[in-house]
């Protein structure tokens, strides 16, 4: 029977409620009893029909909450010694690892050996005997000019080769003298005579060379064995006439090849010829080149017009690079020094005590109380920094980016490698419950 009586009444409540909810005007709600009186003018009145005590039952789970709240705070204080609650704290662990310091110069990738080849003739080009991608060899041909047949031209040609057989006579005479002299045929001056118009003949042909024009001026050559990677020469043009001096042809060996950098004066004391260097380059993707340094400049010069520091030009050979292209910008990696398998930490759990000149962090005991380390360091990355010290060792819970109130002894709670992971696992050094 009381199971009936109460499903009777929650019956009646629901259609008490869903009979008041109405269009929102209040026009088809039925008339409040006389227990449920209008509410005060600024407060909001209790839908109809709703049971008595729900609003108190929704008081009293407040009331619980902040209870359980506060029993949370007093317990913290209890266990941190009636000091304040400590928020998370970012954590970290010490790991082993290859410390690497790197300096980075970007700079562009160029074959081995390159030639830029232009010409200075007024003369018209008329023919283009390669192209780009070509493999040429020293002395090959490119292009052809066009030889200007004009008078002065016909007569300095003439003279030329008068001169050449002036002198290949007067060498006869000279030859034919100084014999008969040593036998004592002719007199001194006779021969004297000879050996003078000898050279005299020599003489006057090396006049007639100056500023001859032959066949082998008009033929532009390689000068070295390799690949034409520009061809900006066209047939109309003169040779002379290539804007801003551009070359007719740039002609690269790209059996191997190499990087010119420049680097900073403030990092130059710590390149090394045959220091490693890793390349990476768009035209790689993710994979990267091997190479290594092979040359640096004894003189320095300006790295740029507007500034005062001095940049010193490093050639760095590739060793290993597959993929890699002449004329791309790169990044070369010098390896300036390196510790293997070293304890090393993120730089940002290294503090400097500014009175005593320490260098410390803070690992966090099994019951995730700081303790402050006073350390060495060695070699630093971009990132992280060896430990030299005996006293951080490896798979120890450090704290990251510490705050200046922190203190030795001081409880925390641990977030990140020292708290439990994403899968609900305690990481080793972590107090667990």
């Amino acid at each position: 029977m009381f199971g009936k009586k109460k499903s009777d009444q929650m019956q009646k409540s629901q259609s008490a409620i869903i009979g008041g909810a109405g269009d929102g005007s209040g026009a088809d709600a039925p008339e409040s009893p006389a227990g449920n009186a209008a509410a005060p003018e600024g407060h909001s009145k209790a839908p109809y029909g709703m049971p008595k005590g729900k609003k108190k039952g929704k008081k009293k789970k407040i009331i619980a909450a902040v209870v359980v709240l506060l029993i949370v705070v007093a317990a913290a204080k209890v266990f941190m010694g009636g000091g304040e609650p400590v928020m998370p704290t970012s954590t970290g662990t010490v790991e082993r690892m290859d410390v690497q310091q790197v300096i980075s110069i970007k700079g562009t990738v160029e074959g081995n050996d390159r030639a830029e080849v232009s010409s200075a003739l007024d003369r018209e080009i008329v023919s283009i005997s390669v192209r780009e991608g070509d493999t040429v060899s020293a002395g090959q041909l490119l292009a052809t000019l066009k030889d200007k047949e004009d008078t002065s031209n016909r007569t300095q040609k003439y003279d030329i080769q008068q001169a050449q057989n002036n002198l290949e006579s007067a060498k006869f005479d000279y030859d034919t003298s100084k014999k008969l002299y040593s036998e004592g045929v002719i007199s001194e001056q006779e021969f004297q005579k000879a050996e003078t118009a000898y050279e005299n003949a020599k003489t006057s042909l090396a006049i007639a060379k100056v500023d001859r024009t032959d066949n082998e001026d008009l033929r532009i050559t390689s000068p070295i064995s390799g690949v034409v990677t520009r061809v900006n020469a066209k047939v109309g043009f003169t040779a002379s006439q290539m804007a801003n001096g551009t070359a007719l042809f740039v002609v690269e060996d790209l059996s191997s090849l190499k990087m010119q950098v420049k680097a900073s004066e403030y990092d130059i004391s710590k390149i090394q010829v045959g220091q490693k260097v890793n390349i990476s380059a768009e035209v790689l993707g993710g994979n990267t080149a091997e190479g290594v340094v092979s040359h640096i400049a004894p003189t320095g010069e300006l790295k740029d017009s507007s500034g005062k520091e001095m940049v010193i030009p490093v050639k760095i050979d590739v060793t290993n690079g597959s993929g890699l292209i002449a004329g791309v910008t790169a990044k070369a990696d010098i390896l300036v020094n390196e510790s293997k398998n070293a304890v090393a930490v993120p730089l940002d759990a290294i503090q400097a005590d500014q009175a005593t000149g320490e260098t410390y962090l803070f690992t966090v005991s099994k019951d995730n109380k700081l303790v402050k380390q006073v350390i060495t360091t060695g070699l630093e990355s971009d990132f992280y920094i060896e430990v030299t010290s005996d006293n951080v060792k490896e798979g120890d819970i450090i704290v990251l980016s510490p705050t200046p109130g922190m203190t030795d002894g001081q409880v925390i709670v641990p977030a990140g490698a020292g708290a439990a992971g994403a899968d609900g696992g305690v990481p080793d050094g972590a107090a667990a419950e």
